[in-house]
């Protein structure tokens, strides 16, 4: 990061949050008073009255050094735990609030970035998490994340929009970053050997959610920098600031249709002033993968049980564009880890000289390793299968599911409580059929998701089953935790129309049951059927 942040860094500049954040411990303002200046920090109250601060990881790639900061700040301020959310930033919850301000002072030292992760602001960034790796990637995507990232930390107007503005870079065909659903998307093409991007603008989940139209089929990448200063300007004039509900980018294609919409947005881009530029870091390399181990390795190559080591192997390894070298999936349950849990993550990367790790949209880590470490690698991760399961052997905890009514304010249902009654289910159907539950993990894993509020924190929409909390009276006038379902979204399209039915959530697992049940009879009929044959049909 260049000296264009020295600013940002200066402790100075943020005397104003630790003065807020006084006058709330001595109740001289209220909450809705402190957040008007710490949500723009990613700092939110959670419903047990403690806080939860978020910190930008652009494009999800998660330094081993940094890793190491966020041990030391979370062993210093009493952090409770971790979450890898869905949108790849790094939240640490149960922070008292005492501890707010010297985190953000340690964080400022340690440069750990986290302003515009709330608030009205443009947010993190995504980028696929394979980005540079895979067969599948047309090129790396993560440079043109991260170039985004900092230019707009030099415009001043990316923090003072009408709502929240969110970027997306995917790699591949298959949109696994949600280009195609977010304010301003851009996915990988090149023309005539010419790196560049096909650019999406409009699409969001939540209230209004919409599928976004294509702006250009193909723009150069070193257009990216004025196609996103112009989408912060049409934002910053059009977007409705009188009411916040319909005060995102998708409510102004609504309110000007398509045509009018894309007229506008190039008038803004023959007049956007230019993004201060920074330096375009290198695209993936085999050199930037590894670096010398400084921890000795504390497992062997010898594979104790060789079938748990080949389901293991069948689900959480991909090969890479790189000789020699695979791609392993971490499952964390929830997304969430304990400050042990990243210390032993820490340690494993120490081990194996592993530079960084990627933080995938669903909650997981990708990180590199060479072949030969393979057993050992795995055996270093089942050595902690007592304290944490990372290997994926059950389905609980793998549903992608927001944090839900327990920890955050606006939540409606408990999202982990109900996603955990689907994976009950889902273990309970596969325990005597090891080779077709292989076969069938990552595509339920991928493809059902929960909610615990319209904000569509999971992606529900996306998915091609998604479940949605909400809280109505049953038939006999009692509150209760009801699913909206919504069946067929996919990376191209936001499926907005709710099934007629809804299903009490403590009812959810068997109606997951019932349709997987379906699946299996028609496979016996047909044994090419497979379980994305069943979630195709939901389109």
């Amino acid at each position: 990061m260049s000296d264009m942040f020295d600013t940002f860094y200066d402790i100075h500049n943020y005397l104003f949050l630790k003065d807020s954040i006084n006058k709330y411990i001595i109740e001289e303002i209220d909450y809705l008073k402190l957040k008007k200046s710490t949500a723009q920090f990613g700092i939110y109250k959670q419903r047990d009255k403690k806080f939860m601060v978020r910190i930008r990881i652009t494009g999800g790639d998660l330094k081993t050094e940094l890793i190491s900061k966020l041990i030391k700040i979370a062993d210093n301020h009493a952090v409770n735990f971790i979450h890898l959310s869905s949108r790849q930033a790094c939240q640490l919850h149960g922070i008292n609030i005492k501890e707010l301000f010297p985190i953000f002072t340690q964080c400022l030292e340690e440069k750990i970035t986290f302003r515009g992760g709330g608030g009205d602001t443009f947010r993190n960034a995504a980028a696929c998490s394979h980005s540079g790796f895979s067969e599948d990637s047309v090129f790396d995507v993560l440079p043109y994340a991260k170039q985004t990232t900092y230019s707009l930390f030099q415009y001043e107007k990316a923090f003072t929009l009408p709502r929240k503005f969110k970027i997306a870079f995917s790699c591949c065909k298959n949109d696994c970053s949600l280009a195609k659903l977010t304010d301003l998307g851009f996915l990988a093409k090149i023309e005539n050997n010419v790196k560049g991007f096909e650019v999406y603008a409009g699409g969001g989940m939540g209230h209004g959610s919409s599928t976004g139209i294509k702006l250009k089929d193909f723009i150069k990448s070193e257009e990216v920098l004025s196609y996103t200063s112009a989408m912060v300007d049409l934002f910053d004039q059009h977007g409705d600031r009188n009411n916040r509900n319909k005060a995102r980018i998708r409510f102004i294609l609504s309110k000007y249709g398509e045509e009018k919409f894309k007229s506008l947005f190039f008038e803004f881009l023959k007049n956007t002033p230019n993004l201060a530029k920074t330096t375009l870091s290198k695209p993936l390399s085999i050199e930037s993968l590894f670096t010398k181990a400084t921890v000795e390795k504390t497992s062997n190559n010898k594979i104790i049980d060789e079938k748990s080591f080949h389901n293991w192997q069948s689900i959480a390894i991909n090969e890479t564009k790189f000789d020699n070298i695979l791609l392993v999936k971490l499952f964390v349950p929830f997304g969430d880890l304990t400050v042990e849990d990243l210390k032993f993550i820490h340690n494993l990367f120490l081990q194996y000289g592993i530079t960084f790790s990627r933080m995938t949209r669903t909650e997981n880590l990708l990180f590199p390793i060479k072949k030969s470490d393979l057993n050992s690698v795995y055996n270093t991760i089942i050595s902690h299968k007592p304290i944490k399961d990372f290997t994926g052997s059950s389905f609980n905890g793998l549903i992608t599911a927001c944090v839900g009514a327990k920890t955050c304010k606006i939540g409606i249902i408990n999202s982990h409580k109900f996603a955990n009654s689907i994976t009950k289910e889902l273990d309970e159907i596969f325990k005597n059929n090891e080779d077709l539950k292989i076969d069938c993990f990552n595509t339920l894993i991928e493809s059902i998701k929960v909610s615990g509020c319209p904000n569509s924190c999971s992606n529900h929409l996306a998915g091609p089953l998604g479940f949605q909390g909400i809280r109505k009276k049953n038939k006999n006038g009692v509150p209760t935790d009801y699913c909206k379902i919504f069946l067929g979204g996919n990376h191209n399209y936001i499926n907005t129309k709710a099934e007629n039915s809804l299903v009490d959530c403590n009812e959810i697992g068997i109606y997951v049951k019932n349709l997987i049940e379906k699946f299996l009879i028609k496979k016996e009929d047909d044994s090419e059927y497979k379980l994305c044959d069943l979630f195709k049909s939901l389109y």
